[in-house]
């Protein structure tokens, strides 16, 4: 996965490992993230398999190396963008506490759900306003298509996010919880 978030990233344009990062920051780590640690590695691979290019350089007396995507590369990008898009198993630490939340007295789920809504909240608000953020800015024409999808993944985000907290809100805050001995 990571690979494809670097070779997605210099599809634009060439990109030092740091502006790569930030630019996961920014974007891709809102539901993909990756460390710095596993980041490097990760170039390196696609620098030995040919598939980016490094080029060293010195910028105000700072060496830095940037990375340019090959055309092998950027085949393979495309290559994987064409194929099938697969459905995964929901991967989300939450509902795993949920599952086993039953074994706390009422007033304790209560309140780790109230916080946890609140956490939702906030998530709603930061990618709001980078939704906000991004539908300012201004890209070629031929760019357009591309933010386009890009700005659909934080609507996604949004969607997602609003739906869990309501929904933890509407069955655990406003109406009993299930214990552990009503579960078939």
């Amino acid at each position: 996965m990571i690979e494809h978030i670097v070779l997605g990233f210099l599809m634009h344009r060439s990109m030092t490992l740091y502006d790569i990062k930030k630019g996961m920051e920014k974007s891709t780590e809102h539901f993909s993230s990756a460390s710095f640690g596993s980041l490097h590695p990760t170039v390196q691979r696609l620098e030995k398999q040919g598939l980016i290019e490094g080029q060293e350089e010195t910028v105000g007396g700072r060496n830095r190396k940037l990375y340019t995507l090959t055309e092998a590369g950027r085949q393979q990008f495309l290559n994987w963008l064409e194929q099938d898009i697969e459905l995964e198993k929901v991967k989300d630490n939450s509902l795993l506490k949920l599952f086993f939340l039953g074994h706390l007295p009422r007033d304790q789920v209560k309140h780790l759900i109230e916080r946890y809504c609140e956490h939702l909240e906030k998530q709603v608000q930061l990618l709001g306003e980078l939704h906000a953020q991004a539908q300012q800015i201004q890209v070629p024409e031929d760019l357009e298509r591309i933010k386009e999808h890009q700005v659909a993944t934080l609507e996604f985000g949004m969607a997602y996010y609003q739906f869990a907290r309501n929904w933890y809100a509407e069955k655990f805050l406003k109406s009993p919880s299930v214990q552990p001995s009503e579960i078939p």
